[in-house]
């Protein structure tokens, strides 16, 4: 996809295992938006392998069963919802990234209090989603390669 370059890191990543993909599990109930967001990030993010979730019990199931770098959070779904999910990942697998992706701006202190290292707003722009995921991504990489524990006091959530 033009005017959206790939971040380079995304490309020599590596778990130290020999994987080199990014792992994005995508969970919101609209079909046509986890469509929209995994084309987006297909097309911007060379060799991603990309899962979707209908609501947040899937989405706590795909988690434990791919353990993906980042999930891309809604946060009103059917059965479980988004923040739910976020406090069930953030819970077991802290080390997971998870980016809310709300219509609903006004939840950003719920999002911070559920654990979401990111809040988007979904009337934002492609370009600012994939600069946030790069980031959240690249923030990662750089509290795994570093020997101490992640700065305290830090911002965990930032609103693009």
């Amino acid at each position: 996809m033009e005017g959206h370059p790939r971040p380079p890191y995304l490309l020599l990543r590596s778990d130290g295992q020999g994987d080199r993909r990014v792992r994005i599990l995508i969970a919101d109930d609209q079909r046509r938006t986890r469509q929209g967001l995994k084309a987006l990030l297909s097309a911007s993010l060379r060799g991603a392998e990309i899962w979707e979730a209908a609501n947040g019990v899937e989405a706590l199931r795909l988690t434990e069963d791919v353990h993906p770098h980042l999930v891309l959070m809604d946060i009103r779904m059917p059965e479980m919802d988004g923040l739910a999910a976020t406090r069930g990942i953030k819970s077991h697998w802290p080390d997971i990234k998870v980016l809310v992706l709300s219509l609903y701006e006004g939840r950003q202190e719920e999002a911070r209090a559920a654990g979401a290292d990111l809040f988007v707003s979904k009337g934002e722009s492609p370009g600012r989603l994939l600069r946030a995921l790069s980031s959240l991504l690249s923030r990662r990489r750089t509290r795994h390669r570093s020997s101490g524990p992640p700065r305290a006091g830090g911002d965990r959530l930032t609103i693009i």
